[in-house]
């Protein structure tokens, strides 16, 4: 079964506008205008080694990779899954392994629905000074948000013989946590709280983008409506510590693994595939493949753009340049400004872009500042009812994309066929022999 999801996983805070999820059953959706032909074959990813600037083979057995497989979470397109373990903290046996995790570079830190949470207990994390357990509700750009209790625990990426981040502050995702609702106003935000794995067609939301921490300002205001401390069903928002906010797994790693990551994926047919099954690899610019750690040192033909105080880059499409543009792999599609030339979907599609043929774009990506600039680069946006179809056995498109207003959301389809480098903020990387420092994006 697929679910018609419109899934745009990038923080909503700061963001111009915001898209309401979308969830559809079991139909078949047709565009009006279009004779499609509706036989279809599965389809099969290609090599890695085809990669644009693939860093080389990766044997599994490596201390700094985790396993990636996009199609693998259900019945939602273009979603990149993992697994992760958390343990107790000092603990290597009071453990659980939770799969079908979205690996999210929009976003940073762990959340997992806590009714999967079941063989452990993590302890909370609490206000120093009054004691009170700490929640927090994050909204995302779609209008989902996610409430619910933050708890201290040690992350594995990769398996227990891979990276580990201990005794991190993670979420674990409960829309009835404390009997308090705060969807009214979630950072900001008027959101539908997830409530459920199988609402949302993935067990938790794995965020390893730019950002070691995963508010801006909500340890200096206590008007953030972000972090709550919380006594029985009264929660109110405060100033929480720094140390007390959900954190990015990977910039708690240790040196050489911890300045962010490479996620690598293989391309797939127009017509899309079955998987696409990859890795991410830990740190920037440390190794070599050395046999005990996989290569992550970008080569000559790796472009940077480094991004504004938000991690925002500049993309100019069809004659405007949008300053709010970024790297997404938790959004499911390419979302920005609709032109002339892609027409929406009709119905319950009508979010997505349903030309008759396969439509070839272009795009020119540049830093934040604007400095670096003439870097174009070519995608194509396909028939959206041809991807939804319940016939077509296919799960993964390079080709999928919707309607942002104001904003460039590079999303999965981005990365299918790329190794795309994701730096972290305040942390540096050397790349063709000069140093750049977090947050920056590139491939």
């Amino acid at each position: 079964m697929k679910t018609l999801t419109i899934r745009l996983r990038r923080y909503a805070r700061g963001a111009s506008i915001f898209i309401l999820l979308i969830l559809i059953g079991c139909q078949k959706y047709s565009s009006t205008s279009c004779s499609l032909n509706s036989s279809y074959a599965a389809g099969t990813a290609s090599s890695l080694s085809q990669n644009t600037n693939y860093l080389g083979t990766i044997t599994g057995s490596e201390n700094n990779i985790m396993s990636v497989d996009v199609g693998a979470c259900g019945g939602t397109l273009n979603i990149p899954c993992a697994s992760v373990t958390i343990c107790v903290p000092g603990s290597t046996t009071n453990c659980q392994t939770i799969n079908n995790l979205l690996v999210d570079t929009g976003s940073y830190g762990l959340r997992i629905f806590s009714s999967l949470v079941t063989n452990i207990t993590l302890p909370a994390v609490t206000d120093t000074l009054s004691g009170d357990a700490i929640g927090e509700c994050v909204g995302y750009l779609d209008g989902s948000g996610d409430w619910g209790s933050v708890n201290y625990a040690d992350v594995y990426l990769g398996g227990t013989s891979g990276q580990k981040a201990s005794n991190i502050p993670i979420q674990l995702i409960n829309s009835a946590y404390s009997g308090y609702n705060p969807s009214s106003d979630c950072a900001g935000y008027q959101v539908n709280l997830d409530t459920s794995p199988t609402s949302t067609g993935f067990n938790g939301v794995l965020g390893v983008g730019q950002f070691t921490h995963d508010c801006s300002g909500c340890d200096t205001s206590s008007n953030n409506y972000q972090y709550y401390k919380c006594t029985g069903s009264t929660c109110t928002t405060f100033k929480v510590n720094l140390a007390d906010e959900v954190q990015n797994p990977v910039s708690n790693f240790g040196s050489g693994f911890n300045n962010g990551i490479v996620l690598e994926l293989p391309g797939v047919p127009s017509t899309g595939a079955v998987s696409a099954p990859g890795y991410a690899i830990f740190g920037i610019s440390s190794f070599s493949s050395d046999g005990a750690s996989a290569a992550n040192t970008p080569g000559s033909g790796v472009t940077v753009y480094t991004g504004d105080t938000n991690g925002n880059i500049q993309t100019t499409f069809d004659g405007t340049d949008y300053y709010t543009s970024f790297l997404d792999s938790g959004s499911n599609g390419l979302y920005f400004p609709q032109p002339s030339s892609l027409p929406s979907c009709s119905s319950s599609l009508s979010s997505f872009f349903c030309p008759c043929s396969l439509t070839d774009l272009t795009a020119t990506f540049n830093n934040a500042a604007g400095s670096l600039t003439g870097t174009n680069v070519s995608f194509s946006i396909g028939n959206a009812s041809v991807d939804f179809d319940q016939s077509n056995p296919n799960m993964v498109y390079s080709s999928l994309g919707g309607g942002l207003s104001g904003e460039f959301d590079w999303g999965l389809p981005f990365f299918l066929g790329r190794t795309v480098f994701i730096g972290i903020n305040g942390k540096a990387a050397t790349i063709n022999t000069k140093v750049y420092t977090g947050p920056f994006f590139a491939f």
